[in-house]
């Protein structure tokens, strides 16, 4: 049976800590956080991601120094032809849009406006998919709260929800194996129905 030197004990610590997704059992790419090329991402050889803006900008910024390179200085000439940004990489450049664009498919140096009112997350009730943005907003006999601050519409997806409107407060009612009981939403009263 092969035994572990102490070695292979430190190199395996070491590359689990260089990379957390290894220890985590997957892969730490999301949809939250991404790591496309086309979204403003850049993967780097050890699985790491970092931001377009800290490509090929003289220092390394990946931990193996996969974002420096000699294609770094000439990689998004006006030739390329981006409809709205470039990341320079040293394997040349690529093209990518900003927040609330998605490359087109038949054009990868055009952008398209995202509907985000098409995804299940984006509003708790109503949506307007503007150019690049959304608005969320509450259909009639609710109002909007966001959590962080303001009663605005907002175009962050899960930053806010729609309320019933009115003096009475909103109560939940749940079963346990024996009691039914009503709280209020905040939790702060409760009492058994039955």
């Amino acid at each position: 049976m092969y035994e572990c030197s102490n070695f292979c004990k430190l190199s395996v610590l070491l590359l689990l800590l260089l990379t957390p997704s290894l220890a985590m059992g997957g892969d730490d790419d999301d949809d939250a956080d991404s790591c496309e090329p086309t979204e403003g991402r850049f993967r780097c050889g050890l699985g790491d991601c970092i931001d377009a803006d800290q490509v090929c900008t003289g220092s390394d910024d990946c931990l193996d120094g996969a974002d420096e390179g000699p294609w770094c200085r000439d990689s998004c000439p006006p030739a390329m032809g981006c409809q709205q940004e470039c990341m320079p990489t040293p394997s040349g450049g690529t093209c990518y849009c900003r927040r609330g664009y998605g490359v087109s498919g038949s054009d990868p140096s055009a952008c398209q406006d995202v509907d985000e009112c098409a995804t299940h997350a984006a509003c708790s009730q109503l949506c307007a998919n503007t150019p690049g943005s959304f608005s969320c907003s509450c259909a009639e006999g609710y109002s909007y709260r966001n959590p962080m601050g303001g009663s605005g519409a907002s175009n962050s997806p899960g930053q806010g929800m729609c309320y019933a409107s009115g003096s009475e407060s909103t109560k939940l009612f749940y079963a346990t194996k024996n009691k039914v009981l009503q709280t209020s939403s905040d939790c702060s009263a409760q009492e058994v129905i039955n």
